[in-house]
């Protein structure tokens, strides 16, 4: 999981914080036996019709890559901001 966040979290810096004081959260809990890490940022949101494994970037690949040899679960969408959901089995 420390490099799907350590991808997420570069994302973030790099396309969704900026000069007008965006901001990165990144959120984790434990919950039903499964560990749910949200990682959102301020800045524009993902691009319309975006979809994680349609990018073509080696950093989404492996993102979506690693999160299924987890068993994972990830999601993202756009709320004031680009938002990655990730659910990892316990």
């Amino acid at each position: 999981t420390g490099l799907v966040l350590n991808e997420l979290l570069t994302n973030a810096l790099k396309y969704g914080a900026g000069p007008d004081a965006h901001h990165v959260r990144v959120s984790l809990k434990v919950q039903r036996r499964e560990l749910l890490i949200t990682v959102r940022d301020s800045g524009p949101g993902l691009p319309e019709g975006f979809q994680m494994r349609g990018t073509g970037t080696l950093g989404m690949q492996l993102v979506t890559t690693l999160t299924r040899q987890l068993r994972g679960k990830i999601a993202a969408h756009n709320d004031h901001g680009a938002v990655f959901e990730l659910a990892y089995p316990l």
